[in-house]
């Protein structure tokens, strides 16, 4: 019995103490990551080469040496700040007894009896100034350019002396405090991120100390002093930085990567029913169980484009002319199919015909936007109105069957035909789109334009029933540009006397005011002038045998803005 419950405890232990490592482990992994807080030490080494210049030109050596520095610099981003100790000691070569030693000789030396006692030159720094950073290759390169600005001191000295211990020439540095030179340091690094609290660069300068003239006496054989001649120093170099930065770790956790939700183009292509042409700038829906919403217009080929849709459940509508299309739907199930793309296609069902159009400029040839165009049902004198596309001058109606209708433009100071457009003995099952032209004229001030079509018969003054028209389009230019003010210009042919054919033309301007008089239009806005027949647009003149259309030509009924 007791080896049996023995037997049966030892699993259920093993379960209990599995249970406990699960249940201790964290829903999420966790990591340590450390950011840095902008603060660094760093440490550096190298070579360098001290210029001592002389004023009298006795020497002008370079001076080789080492220097060692530390320093402690803080960034906010990529601009800080660098705070810099270095120490600096350098060799002292020979002077250069041969440009002196005439001068010695002068104050009673012998220049083989001069013997040089040298100390090498020691150079300690502080220095404070700003630093600029740039990262580059994700923060693992990077440069850094300083201009630091300190004080310096100096430790120097040789002297030449004969054989009796007479010093020659004595130079001597500085050591004390009240010596201090202000000195200036432009440095510059390029360096790389061994990890992230190690970095290494290599490093170069340029130092300048500021009214560092020190002074070198020459003595006679009396050892009293005949010169005291001044230098000044300056240093560059290269070296090795290493720098540690500061910061702490972190612990976060890694977030669980979300899973990757495949994605796919979807075509909508939406066609009439009846003729099977495709709809342009028909708007097109994606609405997904997931709350996103997609919109596209349809192009010249009918299509509308959606570029990646990620999967989920899609219910898809079009609208044309207020009219809505069938609906299709999307399967998540499609998203895991082959292929780059899903295919769907949309019927629209408008009985309607579609009234295709373009303003254009008479003058021009060219389209003419931005102009209000004017649509009448003649059957039921509906009136619609749209503006046509800048740059394309394109308009669209949706117009009934077995309708005529008349079609204007209004635009300022324009002049704009009037067009006649029909449905009547069109079977929509193979028509879909009606298509029109409608031809504008810029009315400027002083500009002469013709109104085609207004004839009279020889010898009469009345108004043809064929010139409504182009009188219509007239009345209708007033109408929509009512500061104008216009003269009314009528012409005759050669046939009869010059004075008939001048008052016969006054009677036919003035058949054209009462005409636009009788539509609305008031007489002060109006002038009739008659010009005869001295203003024939061809060759038919007196004696000139013509046909009837060319004398007709001459029978011409223009206007022009005046105001």
């Amino acid at each position: 019995m007791t080896r049996q419950l023995t037997t049966t405890r030892i699993p259920l232990l093993l379960l209990f103490v599995l249970f406990s490592v699960v249940l201790q482990k964290p829903l999420f992994a966790q990591e340590s990551v450390f950011k840095k807080n902008g603060w660094a030490i760093q440490g550096s080494g190298g070579v360098d080469q001290l210029k001592k210049e002389y004023a009298n030109g006795y020497n002008s050596s370079l001076r080789n040496g080492f220097y060692g520095e530390l320093g402690v610099q803080k960034l906010w981003r990529n601009v800080g700040l660098e705070l810099s100790t270095r120490y600096y000691a350098n060799k002292t070569p020979n002077f250069d007894s041969t440009g002196i030693s005439q001068k010695m000789l002068s104050q009673g030396f012998l220049a083989s009896d001069f013997t040089q006692k040298n100390t090498s030159l020691q150079r300690a720094s502080i220095s404070l100034g700003p630093v600029f950073n740039l990262p580059f290759l994700k923060e693992k390169v990077f440069v850094q350019i300083s201009a630091l600005g300190g004080v310096s001191v100096f430790k120097d000295g040789f002297s030449l002396t004969n054989e009796s211990s007479t010093v020659a020439v004595l130079d001597r540095g500085y050591a004390t405090k009240s010596s201090l030179t202000p000195s200036g340091r432009a440095n510059f690094k390029i360096g790389y991120n061994i990890t992230q609290k190690i970095a290494i660069a290599a490093n170069a300068y340029y130092t300048y100390y500021f009214n560092s003239s020190q002074s070198s006496a020459f003595y006679d054989i009396n050892k009293a002093q005949v010169e005291n001649t001044t230098y000044s120093n300056s240093s560059y170099g290269a070296g090795l930085t290493l720098s540690y930065n500061f910061g702490k770790k972190t612990v976060v956790e890694s977030k669980k990567l979300a899973p990757v939700i495949p994605q796919k183009m979807v075509n909508v292509t939406m066609r009439d029913i009846q003729t099977g042409e495709p709809l342009v700038n028909a708007k097109v829906k994606l609405m997904g169980d997931n709350g996103k919403i997609f919109n596209s217009v349809t192009n010249e080929l009918g299509e509308a484009v959606f570029d990646s849709i990620p999967q989920a459940r899609y219910r898809i509508t079009g609208l044309l002319n207020d009219i809505a299309s069938t609906e299709e739907e999307i399967f998540p199930t499609q998203f895991d199919l082959p292929g780059k793309g899903i295919y769907l296609k949309l019927d629209h069902n408008d009985p309607r015909f579609t009234l295709k159009g373009f303003t254009v400029n008479k003058t021009t040839q060219l389209r003419e936007g931005k102009v209000y165009v004017v649509l009448t049902n003649l059957k039921t004198n509906v009136v619609k109105q749209v503006v046509s596309e800048q740059g394309t001058g394109e308009f669209s109606f949706q117009i009934e069957g077995d309708t005529d209708y008349s079609v204007f433009g209004r635009k300022d100071m324009y002049i704009s035909e009037i067009e006649n457009a029909s449905t009547k003995g069109l079977e929509r099952s193979t028509v879909l789109y009606v298509k029109l032209a409608l031809p504008l004229e810029q009315a400027e001030t002083g500009k002469v334009i013709k109104l085609e079509n207004i004839y009279y018969d020889l010898d009469k003054a009345d108004i043809r029933e064929d010139a409504s028209r182009d009188l219509n389009k007239l009345v209708q230019f007033m109408v929509d540009n009512p500061n104008a003010k216009i003269e009314l210009n009528a012409h005759t042919d050669s046939r009869g006397t010059a004075e008939y054919n001048m008052i016969l033309s006054q009677k036919r301007a003035e058949s054209v005011v009462e005409f636009l008089t009788n539509h609305g239009i008031s007489s002060n806005r109006l002038i009739a002038r008659g010009y005869g027949e001295s203003k024939l647009t061809n060759a038919c003149a007196d004696g000139i045998p013509c046909s009837e259309e060319f004398h007709q030509a001459n029978r011409r009924t223009e206007f022009m803005v005046i105001e």
